[in-house]
């Protein structure tokens, strides 16, 4: 699978000072304008203890020159050349089975970590078992790296430093339908706390919120620790996949996660009832703007709304799933 490897000092598990591993984990594709600001701010890290896992996915830009000369100055750094462009999914997992890190710190290599980034995240869940991911707010930047006004995510979730019930975040993110725990750049987690077999080997699953989908996962099973400063920068440029999304896609996601914790008992009926609600007022937006052909693709998640909708005008709540992977159903 990779053409060429270049393979640093195996860091310890855990440093003289009981320090445990950190692995920055940092796939990227033609990325080659933005890498070299990414991995200054994964070295510049004041954690003592990481490894920065570059995995390059056969681009055919510069970046492969970029990383190699990062490798060359840094003994941290293990990175790995793809011998063909495998796909983003692949890419993401390839990186995943390389860390050896008790932590995990992804960094889109479009996206720049403050220093002291890893530092407070770890204290955070080092200090609280029970929470699963740490998180902060985190800022947008453009493409000169200039600081842009807040988007509607990257409001701050909460304004304090703490920990939050994981049920309680799910409810929220779920009801306002918008990722303001964070992109993959913004989250440390346990390595030991995440369900592989369904975020890494399950390439159909979710392509555009899978970010939100892995941290719904954790938080059902632990707490959210946030540290109220921002510790990130979020770029937002043209060539990122954001902006070549699908709207069906995007929208058949919301969807299913909404059903999945509605139907596991994560969230009542009344908070489901007002996540679809909130889904519903965007899609009945964006329909207005849709030919027939674009109508027709959404059937599928209309009829969910609609029957939702109607539920909730009948003052009664829904027990059956209706819509999975884009398919509506009954029992």
């Amino acid at each position: 699978m990779f053409t060429d490897m270049l393979e640093g000092s195996v860091q310890p598990e855990a440093d003289a000072e009981g320090n445990k591993l950190v692995s920055i984990l940092i796939p990227t594709f033609n990325r080659e304008r933005f890498l070299e600001i990414a991995l200054t701010s994964a070295a510049a890290q004041t954690y003592p203890n990481t490894e920065i896992i570059v995995v390059d996915n056969c681009s055919t830009d510069g970046s492969w020159e970029v990383i190699t000369d990062f490798a060359s100055r840094f003994s941290n750094i293990r990175a790995y050349r793809q011998d063909r462009n495998y796909g983003v999914h692949a890419n993401f997992k390839a990186s995943f089975e390389l860390a050896r890190g008790y932590y995990h710190k992804w960094l889109m290599s479009d996206d720049v970590l403050g220093v002291d980034c890893t530092s407070l995240l770890v204290q955070m869940l080092e200090a609280q078992p029970s929470a699963t991911i740490a998180s902060s707010p985190r800022l947008p930047i453009d493409e000169h790296s200039q600081i842009l006004p807040n988007i509607s995510a990257t409001i701050p979730l909460v304004g304090e430093t703490g920990y939050f019930k994981g049920g309680s975040v799910i409810e929220h993110v779920l009801v306002e339908g918008i990722n303001r725990i964070g992109e993959p750049s913004t989250v440390l987690y346990r390595a030991q706390d995440i369900n592989a077999s369904k975020y890494f080997l399950d390439e159909n699953r979710t392509r555009w919120i899978y970010d939100v989908d892995l941290w719904i996962d954790l938080l059902k099973r632990g707490d959210l620790a946030y540290v109220n400063t921002p510790l990130s920068f979020f770029r937002i440029h043209e060539g990122q996949d954001q902006m070549s999304v699908s709207v069906q896609e995007v929208l058949r996601e919301w969807l299913l996660l909404i059903q999945e914790c509605w139907l596991e008992g994560v969230i009542p009926w009344e908070r489901a009832a007002s996540a679809v609600a909130s889904q519903m007022s965007w899609l009945s937006n964006y329909l207005r703007n849709c030919d027939g052909a674009g109508k027709r693709e959404l059937l599928p998640q209309t009829i969910f709304v609609l029957e939702v909708y109607e539920a909730i005008c009948m003052d009664r709540n829904l027990e059956a799933p209706l819509c999975f992977q884009g398919r509506v159903q009954s029992d």
